[in-house]
């Protein structure tokens, strides 16, 4: 699936947007994202390496262990059992390039079936 900008049209955002102050929104074309660690069942961090549609490469870290504030929300099978887990997090974040720091939203997921692990 790809979406175009509304601002850009005719760019492709295969992965998503980041915003920018100086520059507004922007689309991502690549997101790979690392769990690190383990607090509570959930990532102690997150690790994101993007590239942007005009091929900027950067990455955040998100310290989801010491978030503000969360919101767990549970997606539910047909049987009425938890089928997916989100948690919608406010999390410290960093701009590894730069040591930027500020806070987002940063939601993540997690399938019953790892809890296990």
């Amino acid at each position: 699936m790809t979406i175009s900008t509304l601002a850009r049209q005719n760019i492709e955002a295969r992965e998503g947007y980041i915003a920018d102050s100086r520059r507004g929104a922007i689309a991502l074309t690549a997101v790979d994202v690392r769990r690190v660690g383990k607090k509570d069942g959930w990532p102690a961090k997150l690790e994101y390496q993007l590239a942007d549609v005009y091929g900027q490469r950067f990455s955040i870290e998100a310290d989801i262990a010491n978030r503000h504030a969360d919101v767990p929300l549970f997606a539910e099978a047909a049987s009425g059992r938890p089928a997916y887990r989100i948690l919608e997090t406010m999390s410290p974040l960093k701009l590894k390039e730069t040591g930027e720091v500020g806070i987002g939203i940063v939601e993540v997921g997690r399938h019953p079936l790892a809890e296990a692990e």
